[in-house]
Order: structure tokens, then C-alpha cells, then sequence
């Protein structure tokens, strides 16, 4: 085994069979062209955003991280409120309790976890759509 200095994304000590067979590995999944971060912004501005993005991505979809619960709710209401032809918005809540928690979350956030999840998984629905969560929704 030969140990080289680490340049940026290698690892020391693999061994030559191994470099070589990194070098060549091709991604396994193909990612889709990456897209510019939206940043806080008004909350106006940002619906009108995120509503165009989601009719141009069409049926595939967009999933925005929004800061806290409070304001994913009031984004949803806003671009709701735009009244886009076709645009389905799903605002998925976060769990009100911890992972191994001890405790089981509660109805209500159970209830509007799944209603969400059930109008995403519906295949009725064709056109564009927006999911808006917060980082512990994706949980």
C-alpha cells in the first residue's frame, strides 16, 4: 500500500487497485441540473417564486425547506392565495416530538402528516406542484 498526500476528495491510504477503480466510477443516480437557492426573502416575493418554479418543473415537483413551521404555513396560505391554474400545494408539518421519543406525537400532527402525504401519493393529480416542509418534516 503506497500513502500519498491528500489532495482535495482523496482519502490517504487507499491502495492503487482501489484509486484506479474510483477514478472511473460513474454516479449511480443521475442528479438533475442544479437550480439557484432561494434565500429569505418577503414572503410575497418568495411565493410568486416558488409558484413559477413549480409550473416550470410541471409534475416533477418542487420541495422547498422553509426556516420554521410558522412560516411554511404562511408561505402555503400565500401562494395558495395566487390562485395558480393547476398548482397543488402541500404543506407537510413536522413531527411534535423527538425521534425514539418516549412519548407518541399527537393526532393532530399525525393527522395533517398523513393528509399530506396522501395528497402527494395521489396520482390523480398531473400538474405542477409544490411541497413546503421544515427541516424536521423531512424526518
Amino acid at each position: 500500500m503506497r500513502y500519498e498526500s491528500a489532495t482535495a476528495g482523496e482519502f490517504q491510504g487507499r491502495s492503487e487497485p482501489a484509486q484506479a477503480a474510483l477514478a472511473g466510477a460513474q454516479p449511480m443516480l443521475a442528479r438533475p441540473a442544479p437550480t439557484e437557492p432561494v434565500f429569505a426573502e418577503p414572503l410575497g416575493l418568495l411565493a410568486v417564486q416558488l409558484a413559477a418554479k413549480a409550473r416550470a418543473a410541471g409534475g416533477r415537483g418542487v420541495i422547498h425547506v422553509a426556516g420554521g413551521e410558522r412560516r411554511a404555513e404562511r408561505l402555503g396560505a400565500a401562494v395558495r392565495a395566487l390562485w395558480v391554474e393547476g398548482l397543488q400545494v402541500v404543506v407537510l408539518p413536522p413531527w411534535d416530538c423527538l425521534p425514539y421519543d418516549r412519548g407518541s406525537p399527537s393526532r393532530t400532527a399525525m393527522g395533517r402528516r398523513v393528509v399530506a402525504l396522501r395528497r402527494l401519493a395521489a396520482r390523480r393529480h398531473d400538474g405542477p406542484r409544490l411541497l413546503i416542509t421544515v427541516p424536521e418534516g423531512l424526518i
